[in-house]
This record gives C-alpha cells, structure tokens and sequence, in this order.
C-alpha cells in the first residue's frame, strides 16, 4: 500500500477523507469473537434498515452488494442474453459495456459529447435510429466523466418511451448532484438505481453498494448474488455513517461548496472547466499528459481522460474539500501557464 501521507487522490473520485466514526467503530467490532473466522450477516441488516429511512423506499426494494460494480454484473448477467442490444450514453463509465459484451450482446454507444451535456429529444432520435428494441439502456446520473446531470421529468419521460428496456440508472454520484430518480421506482417496472458507499460515504476501500428496484426486479437478480461476499467490516463502517449521516452530509455540503470555489478560481486564472454536480470537474488543458505528470510531482493525482470521444485535451479532476482543492490551485500556479491555460 502506497504512503497517502500528504498525498492528494484526485484520479478516481474517491471521498478524500477518512470519518474517525468509522475507524472506531471497525476497530471495536474487531475485537468480537468470530468477526474473522464466521461469514457476515447475509442480510446487511445493520445496513438495509437505516437505508430504508434514509431514502425512503420500502425494504424490499434494496438489494446490497461488495460495491456497486458488482451490483451492475450482477444485473446485466440477469437480464442480458447474446444478441441483444444494449444503449451506453456516452461518454460513460466503462465497465458497463464490459459486462454487456461478456454476456455477448451488442453495445450502441450515443455520443453527445460534442456539446458537454445531454438533449433527451437528441438522444431518444439517436436511439430509435440505432435499434428498435433495446434490451438494456445506461444512464450515469451525474455522468462521469462530464458531470452534467439528467432531472428526473427526463429520466422518467424515458423510462415512458422505452417501457420494455431495462433502464440502469447509475448514481454513484447523486449526494452532490442534489436529487435523484428513487421516487420513480414505485411507479416503473423497468427502472434501477445502482448507488455506491465509495463517492459520499467515502468508503471506497471496504467495497460497498447497493441496487434499488421493485421487489420482483430484485427477487431475480438476487439468484445470481452470493449474499457472503459483503464483508461484515463494509456492514459496521457503513452502519456508523448511516447513524450519523449528518457527518455525511456536512462532507457532500463542503464538497459541492469548495466546487463552486474551485470552478471560480480556476476561471479568474485562466483555465477553462466545465461546470459538474458530481464531486468532480472536467479541466480542458492544451498539454493534458504534462499537466498530470506536472501535478503528480506534487503529490496531486488527477487523471487523463482526452483519449475518450469528444473529450479530446480534457483532464478530470475529483473535488475535496475547500483546503484540498486551495492545495491545488497552488500547484496550478506552480505550473507553466502555456500546458494548463486553454
């Protein structure tokens, strides 16, 4: 494991802190007889019920998993089989059409990365001209890596027109994005929320997530789920921010505000960013390679993303808090002005 003393993880959108709660609370649940050598609680107990109060949704319609990557296998193996056709908005999370093409059905990625931002009415001729039947369609909400975000009279007026298509509405992001399509859930069949511990909660390293659908949708991803794989660690680390979910909210509330602070100096400065409602921030730079190797040198990891469609020169850069990102700002002017000024 690498030192993170004094290091700044800005690459991959983790939380950038670590909640004492946690530590404390995973620190005395390892001194128990059997943590080590029994299997976890299969239920997530611990986890499910303060989720259900948190988000308002009946428990029945939570499904946890060891991270949302899995929950998101998980599904595609349900519902996917070879030939069908899959529709990824893109530019997108990856790992999606990596679980779609393992079960041999074809991918249609819509691009509307030209504009740095989503039209439903564009998107849904897009689709109609690609395929007239596709089988599962994924939406990431904020998107990652732009940040734009879709409201949800537009995730549901798609959820409307494409009643048989399994709609994947991925929200790893949603806490700073301010609003979600949960609410829809009751109402579409053919809806799923993927949420993840990693963003928000900060807990990325203990591997957590969940889905949220109609029961009936869950009851059959569930036979493809091993319930032991969630670690009883993940169960207790995540069950002490759920009861102290103000530590939570204080942390997306100081992100989204160093945000702001962040977009707006940068700006003054020169740079040209891109506005988010996700904990990150897409950065246009003429020397993306030798900006990123320029702020690894002081201890600050962002992350190249110009070889993805449409991003060409851009870099993504993950927001912390007000004193992280003052830390990068400095190494910004540290930097020639002629790689990082578009």
């Amino acid at each position: 494991m690498p030192d993170a003393s004094g290091a700044l993880k800005l690459d991959w959108n983790e939380g950038t802190l670590t909640h004492p709660v946690v530590v404390d609370a995973v620190s005395r649940f390892l001194s128990h007889a059997g943590v080590v050598n029994w299997y976890p609680d299969v239920t997530c107990r611990r986890v499910v019920e303060p989720l259900t109060k948190l988000l308002n949704v009946p428990t029945e319609n939570i499904l946890m998993f060891p991270g949302s990557d899995v929950a998101l296998d998980a599904l595609v193996r349900t519902f996917v089989m070879p030939g069908d056709e899959a529709i990824l908005l893109a530019p997108t999370y990856d790992n999606f059409r990596i679980y779609v093409e393992s079960c041999g059905a074809k991918v249609h990625h819509v691009n509307l990365a030209d504009t740095l931002g989503f039209n439903v009415d564009e998107f849904v001729w897009r689709v109609e001209h690609l395929t007239s039947s596709p089988k599962i369609m994924y939406l990431v909400n904020p998107n990652n890596p732009i940040g734009y975000f879709i409201p949800p009279e537009e995730i549901r007026f798609l959820l409307s027109r494409f009643p048989e298509t399994v709609m994947v509405v991925d929200e790893a992001y949603a806490e700073f994005a301010g609003s979600s399509s949960l609410p829809l859930i009751g109402e579409f069949p053919n809806l799923f929320v993927a949420r993840s511990f990693s963003k928000a909660f900060a807990l990325a390293g203990l591997r957590l997530g969940y889905l949220v659908s109609q029961s009936a949708n869950l009851g059959h991803v569930n036979k493809v789920r091993n319930p032991k794989n969630i670690s009883m660690l993940a169960q207790v680390g995540a069950q002490a921010l759920l009861d102290r979910y103000e530590l939570v909210q204080d942390y997306v509330d100081e992100v989204v505000a160093a945000r702001s602070w962040f977009l707006e100096m940068m700006r003054s400065m020169g740079g040209v960013l891109f506005d988010s409602r996700a904990n990150f921030v897409l950065m246009r730079v003429p020397e993306p390679k030798m900006v990123i190797q320029g702020l690894a040198e002081s201890r600050i990891y962002a992350r190249d993303r110009s070889y993805m469609a449409g991003l060409a020169n851009m870099i993504r850069i993950s927001i912390g808090t007000r004193s992280q990102m003052e830390q990068v700002v400095r190494a910004f002017q540290q930097l020639p002005t002629s790689l990082w000024r578009a």
